[in-house]
């Protein structure tokens, strides 16, 4: 997983606002973008600025590497109820 140069705090924060947020396949990664940068401006500034600089294949990488840790973490989750 390369989270093309994230901190592992940051991708976590952006994984929380993920978690909330109906996020799919179909979401065009500059949709989650401009969604990230917004509510990540307060909460973690760095991340935010971070993330704003992100060209279209970056951001493409970065989305599907969130909806793979979102999947697993259900799964996850899902287990661990059994």
């Amino acid at each position: 997983m390369d989270r093309t140069g994230l901190a592992e705090a940051d991708f976590h924060e952006i994984l929380e606002v993920c978690s909330r947020f109906p996020i799919d396949e179909s979401t065009p990664a500059e949709h989650i973008k401009s969604f990230l940068v917004a509510h990540l401006s307060k909460r973690s500034p760095g991340a935010a600025g971070h993330l704003h600089e992100f060209d279209r294949q970056q951001m493409e990488q970065l989305a599907r590497e969130i909806l793979a840790a979102l999947r697993a973490g259900k799964r996850s989750a899902l287990l661990a109820r059994s």
